[in-house]
């Protein structure tokens, strides 16, 4: 990658940065009734309620509540807190050290489709991974969510660099293409692998 004409790197969060495994949540809420289907799960992180919940539309209260009502659970709230939380699992060895030297030769952000609850929890959890970053964007803030062009613009809008100087790094690949689509440099992280190769050679050139 030629690094001459890049000012900044926008990082996705989960899966990128940070290990996120659902399936952890799925196998909490299980112990406490029935087994909850992992297709159907995954359907529910596509409804209309996820989405409304990431960007800031629905209290987390009432997206228990839906919940409860999709999976005919009758678990508690601290219960189903105590899932949610455990799909942040921990920062991919290594990328911490590599962000706090590629601070020195381009800019850093964030972008993460995310929620109150597990905002709460990573801004803590993982603060010295994130303390590199100049700016950290969180869609139940914007309003936006990835991979709606209008939640790219906003990013770039608010981070002030024109989007083909901008490298961007998310393991969706729909939001790669809507990323590419107008105009930022995006990488589909596949594997962790790519990010460290990519910001080694920022460091190494």
């Amino acid at each position: 990658m030629n690094f001459h004409d890049v000012d900044a790197f926008l990082f996705d969060l989960g899966n990128v940065l940070i290990e996120v495994d659902f399936q952890r949540a799925i196998d909490h809420w299980s112990n406490f009734s029935a087994p909850i289907n992992a297709l159907q799960f995954n359907k529910f992180l596509q409804s209309h309620h996820h989405m409304a919940f990431e960007k800031g539309h629905m209290s987390p209260a009432i997206f228990f509540e839906h919940f409860n009502n999709e999976f005919n659970r009758h678990i508690s709230q601290e219960q189903f807190y105590a899932g949610w939380n455990k799909v942040l699992v921990k920062e991919f060895p290594g990328i911490r050290d590599l962000l706090l030297q590629c601070r020195a030769y381009v800019k850093l952000f964030c972008f993460s489709n995310t929620n109150t609850i597990h905002h709460e929890l990573w801004r803590v959890k993982f603060a010295a991974l994130l303390a590199p970053f100049e700016s950290i964007f969180v869609s139940h803030e914007l309003g936006l969510r990835k991979p709606d062009e209008d939640a790219f613009k906003a990013v770039i809008k608010r981070i002030g660099v024109a989007a083909q100087r901008l490298v961007f790094f998310d393991d969706n690949w729909e939001n790669v293409a809507s990323a590419d689509k107008i105009g930022l440099r995006a990488v589909h992280v596949t594997h962790i692998d790519i990010v460290h190769k990519i910001l080694h050679e920022l460091v190494k050139r």
